[in-house]
């Protein structure tokens, strides 16, 4: 937590852009929206990863690939949600102003993960 306070970065604006899926084996398992990968948000991205490795927690082995999760899916086949995606993945919507960032814990209940917000940091205006 303390770590996390000392990242400085500057507030910015995020857009959406397009859909997506991941999945394996002819099965998907979550439909997203994607987020356009600005310098500002690499730049933040990559103060948060350093400030984590300076807390000794350990570097996260997939790429960046920033996104906000729409939908959990249970065995839908692929074919209906690239569909899905090919008929509504081309939306514009407004930019998103970020003025801040949260750390979530994230733990296993009956109906999937519940997230809680345990510390929220701002950025610089």
């Amino acid at each position: 937590d303390d770590t996390l306070s000392r990242v400085a970065a500057p507030a910015f604006e995020l857009r959406l852009a397009g859909l997506g899926t991941f999945g394996s084996r002819g099965r998907v398992r979550a439909l997203w929206a994607g987020v356009e990968k600005t310098d500002a948000l690499v730049h933040l991205q990559t103060k948060i990863e350093t400030a984590c490795a300076r807390a000794g927690l350990p570097a996260e082995g997939r790429k960046f690939h920033p996104h906000v999760t729409l939908a959990r899916c249970k065995n839908v086949p692929e074919a209906p949600a690239v569909e899905f995606v090919a008929t509504y993945g081309g939306f514009d919507l407004p930019a998103i102003p970020v003025d801040g960032f949260t750390l979530y814990s994230s733990h296993m209940g009956r109906s999937g993960a519940i997230y809680t917000a345990e510390a929220v940091y701002p950025l610089e205006n």
